[in-house]
């Protein structure tokens, strides 16, 4: 994808986090939003779907074709920006390669080439800006006709494919009516399907439970579930919204979403309003690692 860094100094963090402030603040909750019948946003020239922090920002617009521009992009189009439209940031990680010994810079070819012990690397988050297409002017788009829903008889196969595609699966008991992960003992408890408030209510909380478990020590090893913290504690957040989001991540590959509005969401808001405002690198981290814990559930992750 041709993309064009931004040139601003304005640290990516706090950009991301005010943007992600300001959806909660005006009730919407990104990593609950229901993505396109097209499927999850993506960039209209590659057709590469955007992940991460990306992905929970650009699906959260609710547009029926979720496809994004660079300006640059959209010039190499034949087309252009309509005057006032408004961009989003895309984030990514730009890598630096230094040799230890010498300390001169070096190319990610040369890098590769050396020892891994000789080369000090580094990473720093960038972004660039892009477009909702129907923000364009001046290009003939080529789009896709909504993709019919699956059958419902299929919902249940669907529901429970993460549950065999991971790795190291996770044992599913229901020994009671409260759902949670015990990450000593490596089980998921469940509560019956038939106590849920609907399929997709139900997968979504298998789903939260499922990626707290990716955590596992024989699995991705996440601290904030080997070693686990108080409740309250910034770790224990931390966690529980990276479960959030990949729960919010799977149910919508799994064209599960549920659309049961949470019953006590004015306080759920609050509350992670009050963790981001207080850590601009929180929400960045967690939808990485919830990406990750995804990734790895549905037997796509590639290591580090």
């Amino acid at each position: 994808m041709a993309s064009q860094p931004s040139s601003s100094r304005r640290d990516v963090y706090q950009l991301v986090t005010d943007i992600i402030l300001e959806k909660l603040e005006q009730g919407v909750i990104p990593w609950k939003q229901r993505w396109s019948a097209q499927g999850p946003a993506a960039n209209y020239v590659s057709k590469k779907p955007y992940r991460g922090i990306n992905a929970l920002l650009l699906n959260s617009l609710g547009l029926a074709q979720p496809y994004f521009l660079t300006f640059r992009q959209a010039k190499q189009l034949g087309g252009h920006i309509q005057k006032g439209a408004k961009s989003l940031p895309v984030v990514y990680w730009q890598w630096y390669f230094w040799h230890k010994e010498t300390g001169r810079k070096l190319t990610e070819e040369e890098a590769q080439a050396l020892p891994s012990k000789e080369v000090e690397r580094k990473a720093f988050l960038r972004y660039y800006r892009v477009f909702p297409i129907q923000d364009t002017e001046g290009i003939t788009l080529e789009l896709s006709q909504t993709n019919s829903s699956s059958l419902d008889e299929d919902k249940l196969i669907r529901g429970f494919q993460p549950l065999h595609s991971m790795p190291h699966p996770v044992a599913v008991k229901t020994q009671s009516n409260t759902p949670f992960y015990h990450p000593r003992h490596d089980y998921i408890n469940m509560p019956a399907m038939n106590t849920s408030a609907s399929e997709e209510a139900y997968f979504h909380v298998l789903y939260h439970e499922i990626t707290h478990s990716v955590g596992h020590a024989k699995r991705l090893n996440r601290s904030s579930v080997t070693d686990p913290q108080p409740f309250g504690s910034w770790i224990y957040s931390k966690e529980e919204l990276i479960a959030e989001m990949g729960a919010g991540f799977l149910s919508n590959l799994m064209d599960l979403q549920s659309e049961t509005e949470l019953t006590d969401a004015t306080a759920y808001i609050q509350g992670w309003l009050k963790v981001l405002r207080n850590d601009k690198r929180f929400v960045i981290e967690a939808a990485q690692q919830a990406q990750r814990a995804a990734d790895y559930i549905l037997g796509n992750y590639k290591g580090e």
